[in-house]
């Protein structure tokens, strides 16, 4: 007996649409490897289960095809095999980003102060990466940068040493 045709169509029992998920999800990846393999192809896979879960499969890695497909200047270059991104994973990168998106919301203004004021030994210690270090002088260099502006449109003398 070998593989029979089904008709596509919405799974209506809970339990066998996620099964049904698993294993094509499976075939999928596989698939997406063997393309990697065999053609040098550059791939990226994203997909949600019914239940919302995400699964990542990529090649070389997700943010590189990314960029590239928004319009990076190169295209990605293969570093290692390719990837599969548990859902641990996978939620470990995107607190990591909801992180780093909290800090820069934390450095913005509020009603009571400027972000510049946040800025002090704790908020220093609490730096963990190179990235929010990098994060800090890029917002810095913004401050100097409309100060120095400013101080041109209202103080043409000044702003022309």
């Amino acid at each position: 007996m070998g593989k029979r045709k089904i008709e596509i169509k919405r799974i209506e029992n809970e339990r066998s649409r996620q099964v049904c998920f698993s294993k094509r999800r499976t075939g999928l990846f596989t698939k997406a490897h063997d393309l990697c393999i065999l053609c040098d192809a550059k791939i990226t896979i994203i997909t949600f289960s019914p239940s919302g879960k995400p699964f990542v499969f990529s090649h070389p890695n997700p943010d590189a095809i990314i960029d590239y497909y928004l319009g990076g200047p190169t295209p990605p270059t293969t570093i290692a095999g390719p990837s599969i991104l548990s859902n641990q994973q996978f939620h470990a990168e995107i607190e990591k980003k909801e992180a780093k998106k909290r800090k820069l919301q934390d450095l913005s203004c509020s009603d009571e102060s400027f972000w510049w004021e946040q800025i002090n030994d704790e908020y220093l210690q609490s730096l963990n990466s190179v990235e929010d270090v990098e994060l800090v002088k890029t917002k810095l260099e913004e401050l100097k940068s409309k100060v120095l502006r400013r101080v041109e449109e209202t103080h043409p003398a000044l702003g022309e040493n």
